[in-house]
């Protein structure tokens, strides 16, 4: 072993802090995800739901999957959140996205 390590190591406390130091080898948990925000503008959860919502967006318009199986395929475990999110990103529902593009595309067709 390292002796100069096993020395600062007999130097830290339990709380993690080197006494008369700063904390050593301890980050907040919190620290990244702030990070995060401030480079992307979004929590971690806001941007993966959003890019959820959008995967499931295409899925919804492409495919006639059930919307509770596009829900778990893009990574919601429940339906009901997955249709709550969808419409908090979206502004409607899975059920009405889906009748809008539907309509829209069969507009377009004509």
């Amino acid at each position: 072993a390292n002796p100069s390590a096993l020395i600062a190591a007999s130097r830290v406390s339990r709380s993690g802090r080197s006494r008369g130091s700063p904390p050593v080898m301890h980050t907040p948990s919190s620290s990244p995800c702030r990070f995060f925000k401030k480079a992307i503008g979004k929590t971690v959860t806001e941007y993966i739901n959003q890019y959820r919502v959008e995967k499931a967006s295409i899925l919804l318009i492409n495919t006639d999957e059930a919307i509770g199986s596009i829900g778990a395929s893009v990574g919601f475990d429940d339906v009901n959140y997955f249709s709550r999110v969808f419409k908090r990103i979206k502004g409607i529902s899975p059920k009405e996205y889906r009748s809008l593009s539907k309509r829209e595309s069969n507009t377009k067709n004509k």
